[in-house]
């Protein structure tokens, strides 16, 4: 990636926080960090950085572009750091050995005497589970708290019966453990208090931990001004107590939900420039990934986009139960009944209004936002782009027509060329052409027929369609043929040429990275040395693209002549061998090399076939290259 480019993504970073990717080749995560602040810390690493890690300096030549992922706080984005590198697994990020994860809650209202347990994974069941929470010191603390103020057990179901047949043996002698004593238990198991009351006990702390503090607290308020009305104000004490516990209560987790659910949440933002959709993905509660779609195209319904996109993601990808979409969609029930047919659950559409889920809607919707920023950000305006090809091949003005031409064959047999061209940066596919190459037998005479046949004045090729510059695929060769074609055709001074071609090996700074990479280089007319493109630069990106569908069109018309071809041989064109005589030939020999292989006696056994005709056939196989028998 360009400087230029790395400071431009910098500057319009959020100071909010989140995780940030830098990304390689191929679309490859090389790196998953997390931030406070996700510009001065994306930041640190590329303005007088003091880190001294070992891929640090290896980043800037493998880096092609910088994702972010914003997040609430910053305990979401180390949670969610983790499940990226989990999921992912950067080359650069330490490798995750083990399998610990964040700490979680459960309390399994199943039971008789429900106990609050920290666990580290989410199991299936029917209990209910809070978290992942990122700190577990104060996630200690708290439950520490809420088992002193509401008594909560904490011995295992196992202690709990023996106890509880114990005290039931010899109830006079049998005693609660030190938890009681220490006024941090109820004591079921000695009959301490009754099943009602440990079971509102463990309502109360179900309600807590499920985000019912404001209901909870005026609830727990009228208990105890009822109490002290009563001038019970011991007991009026210990709800003051619960009250100021629960106001200490549990830090927001915005990035977990309460249920063991699985969830999409959608968002989409829109200007002029195009259309971004935000995807957060929710699986049994944790956000799992961010997924973020650009479409540049000028699309004015947003909701219609949305659809689209939706129906193309959930082809690939599961459908979870649960779609959560900023706007209602066009088909919405039909849509629904599609997916819940595919996946044989029910899936429900819905929209948005309040709640946990329209806290992370909003987040999907600052990411949306956030994509649509940096798009405008990576797609360089064109006229930027062929302002500096234009300074580069010095050209007298920036090329707003570009194509390329390539050459296809296999062993000089279907020799085809084709030109493809691009308008703005964009495939102009109806001006595609294509050329079958019939007297070159190599690249070099094939580049030379099809430029000198693209740019023949025939009264088809107005000056207008004619390239502002005309990219030869390969290397000096190429290169000198297309000059010699431009020569005779009397076009050298009307239509600029280079070619470009792969460097042979890469540059010695790349040999150290595994995920080494050939550099681009451009040839032009009259100069010794080539133009070396830097690797991920905008230049670089439009010559790459326009060669690749270059090379797709070729292999694409090679290929369909190929098969053209087989399904056709010489005995085709044979004048008196009709096709009930040329199935018999195949049928009796097997193919064009059995029957070559035969004699005029041997052919002359097939009904129909005369001596004549037996040694025009032969003949003909004869004279038919090697390569196409």
């Amino acid at each position: 990636m360009e400087e230029s480019k790395i400071f431009e993504i910098l500057n319009n970073l959020p100071k909010e926080p989140g995780c940030y990717q830098f990304i390689g080749a191929q679309n490859k995560i090389l790196y998953i960090g997390k931030a406070r602040s996700l510009k001065d810390r994306v930041r640190q690493y590329f303005v007088n950085s003091s880190d001294n890690r070992f891929f640090i300096a290896k980043l800037p030549p493998l880096l092609e572009d910088i994702r972010i992922i914003i997040t609430a706080t910053e305990k979401e984005a180390l949670i969610l750091e983790a499940e990226l590198i989990r999921r992912h697994k950067p080359p650069f990020n330490v490798e995750l050995k083990d399998d610990k994860r964040y700490l979680s809650l459960r309390l399994d209202m199943q039971a008789e005497f429900p106990r609050l347990e920290l666990v580290r994974k989410v199991g299936q069941d029917k209990a209910n589970y809070y978290g992942p929470y990122s700190s577990s010191v104060a996630l200690r603390n708290t439950v520490k708290l809420i088992r002193s103020q509401f008594g909560l057990r904490t011995c295992s179901d196992r202690e709990l019966k023996l106890r509880s047949e114990r005290f039931k043996a010899r109830p006079r002698t049998a005693r609660p453990c030190l938890q009681y004593e220490l006024k941090r238990c109820l004591a079921p198991c000695c009959q301490k208090c009754t099943p009602e009351e440990y079971r509102a006990a463990a309502e109360n702390v179900r309600e807590l931990l499920g985000g019912g503090e404001k209901a909870l607290i005026g609830r727990l308020t009228k208990t105890m001004e009822e109490l002290a009305g009563r001038f019970a104000y011991e007991e009026a004490a210990k709800v003051r107590d619960q009250i100021a516990a629960v106001k200490r209560s549990l830090e927001e987790q915005t990035i977990v939900l309460q249920k063991k659910t699985d969830i999409d949440i959608y968002a989409v933002a829109q200007n002029a420039t195009g259309l971004a959709i935000a995807l957060l993905q929710i699986r049994q509660g944790i956000l799992r990934d961010l997924i973020t779609h650009f479409q540049s195209d000028l699309i004015d319904d947003a909701a219609d986009s949305l659809s689209q996109f939706m129906r193309s993601w959930y082809y690939l990808h599961e459908a979870p139960k649960t779609i959560c979409t900023p706007l209602p969609l066009p088909w919405q029930e039909e849509i629904m009944g599609e997916l819940s047919e595919r996946y044989e659950h029910k899936v429900e559409i819905t929209q948005i209004k309040r709640g946990l889920l329209a806290k992370l809607a909003a987040k999907a919707q600052t990411n949306a936002e956030q994509t649509l920023k940096s798009a405008a950000l990576n797609d360089s305006t064109y006229e930027q782009v062929a302002a500096k090809v234009a300074a580069m091949l010095k050209l007298p003005a920036p090329p707003h027509r570009l194509e390329c031409i390539d050459i296809s064959q296999l062993q000089a047999t279907n020799v085809v060329g084709v030109t493809v061209a691009f308008n703005d940066g964009r495939p102009d596919k109806q001006n595609y052409r294509r050329y079958r190459i019939k007297g070159a037998t190599d690249d070099f005479a094939a580049v030379y027929e099809v430029v000198k046949r693209r740019v023949a004045k025939d009264g088809k090729n107005l000056p207008d369609y004619l390239p502002d510059l005309l990219v030869i695929d390969g290397g000096r060769g190429q290169l000198s043929a297309a000059f010699a074609a431009l020569s005779d055709s009397d076009m050298l001074e009307k239509v600029p040429l280079v070619a470009m071609a792969k460097a042979r090996t890469a540059p010695s700074d790349y040999r150290e990275h595994n995920q080494a990479r050939q550099h681009e280089r451009l040839f032009l007319p009259g100069r010794k040395n080539p133009i070396i493109l830097r690797a991920g630069s905008s230049v670089e990106k439009l010559f790459v693209q326009l060669r690749d569908a270059t090379h797709h069109a070729a292999i694409t018309y090679h290929r369909k002549l190929r098969a053209k071809n087989s399904r056709h041989s010489v005995l085709d064109n044979i004048s008196g061998l009709g096709p009930t005589r040329k199935r018999l030939l195949i049928a009796r020999f097997g193919s064009v090399k059995g029957i070559a292989k035969a004699d005029s006696a041997a052919l002359c056994e097939i009904p129909g076939i005369t001596p004549k005709l037996a040694e025009t056939i032969l003949g003909a196989i004869k004279e038919l290259d090697s390569a196409l028998l």
